[in-house]
This record gives C-alpha cells, sequence and structure tokens, in this order.
C-alpha cells in the first residue's frame, strides 16, 4: 500500500513538465517523498557532473540520503533503476517504478531497480 501523502504528492507533481533542476528525476522524487537537498542545476550536463563527482547516480543519492542503498527498501521508497543504458531515480510503488522522464512520468517495472534507499 502506497502512502496517502506519497499519492496526493504524485498527483500534484506529475503534471508538471520535465525541467533540469526542476523537474527531472530526482527532484520529483525529492517533492514526492519531501526529501531536501541543496543540489542546484539547470541543465543536463550540469546534472551529470553532480552525478559523476559521486561515481553516479547510486552515489549521488546516497550522498543525498546520507546511506548507502538497502536491501530492505520497498513502496515508497527512492530507488535507482537502469533503462535506456542511462539511471534515473524513482519511486518504488506496488507493482512499478514511478519515474519523471522528458516525456512525462512513466512507470518502470521493478526488474529494472539497480539500488534502493529504505527512507521510512
Amino acid at each position: 500500500m502506497v502512502d496517502v501523502n506519497i499519492r496526493n504528492n504524485l498527483r500534484i507533481y506529475s503534471p508538471e513538465p520535465f525541467e533540469w533542476g526542476t523537474m527531472d528525476c530526482m527532484q520529483f522524487v525529492s517533492k514526492v517523498l519531501g526529501i531536501e537537498h541543496s543540489y542546484q542545476y539547470s541543465t543536463e550536463d550540469e546534472a551529470i557532473r553532480l552525478m559523476q563527482e559521486h561515481g553516479g547516480m547510486i552515489g549521488f543519492v546516497s550522498h543525498i540520503l546520507k546511506q548507502p542503498p538497502s536491501e530492505n527498501f520497498g513502496v515508497g521508497d527512492p530507488v535507482v533503476v537502469n533503462i535506456w543504458a542511462k539511471d534515473f531515480c524513482g519511486i518504488e510503488m506496488v507493482d512499478s517504478v514511478v519515474v519523471k522522464s522528458e516525456v512525462g512520468v512513466i512507470e518502470i517495472p521493478k526488474k529494472f531497480i539497480i539500488a534502493g534507499w529504505h527512507c521510512a
């Protein structure tokens, strides 16, 4: 079961258009789950540079959450999926992972999860 606050936030933030540093996959997860961070960027190149400074998307998310990936993550937790040869930050749902992409919010099969964090 997905927390009611997450469901409400998904309804609020899903329609917003994709924009680097404002409503990309990381910003979407941060806003829906209420995760605060101070990173600012406005282009894909700047986002990639930030991730590379932390060893990639998994390292970047671990740095923001101040914890390494966990085996105990689940529904409503942040995850990283690898699809189309790229890593995306998303939110694990009951049957899939929701990810904000340049084409909107998409659902990715859970089999593409490569890391997750328990943030209850």
